[in-house]
């Protein structure tokens, strides 16, 4: 059950240029991992990888990574429209 989700390097090179893009400018960049539906991650089997790209991603370019996957409303089923959206309510708390 569950399935590996395709981690493209060209992807991850487009979002390292980004973050540099942002920085040339001056400005603050960082990487957010939304709140996802804690019974939807048995899905996703590699999910602690991707995690860790992000991680890596933030440190190699010295910037933050928040990681809002780990907070109480992602157990609560009633407030995410599917597996990866949040209702209105819910955003905001």
């Amino acid at each position: 059950e569950g399935k590996v989700m395709t981690i493209e390097e060209a992807g991850i090179a487009q979002i390292e240029n980004i973050i540099k893009e942002i920085k040339n400018h001056k400005s603050d960049a960082i990487l957010v991992y939304s709140p996802d539906l804690e019974e939807y991650r048995k899905y996703v089997k590699n999910r602690d990888e991707i995690l860790l790209i992000f991680k890596k991603l933030a440190d190699r370019n010295g910037i933050e990574f928040w990681d809002y996957s780990n907070l109480e409303l992602c157990k609560d089923k009633t407030k995410f429209y599917n597996s990866q959206h949040l209702k209105g309510d819910a955003a905001v708390e």
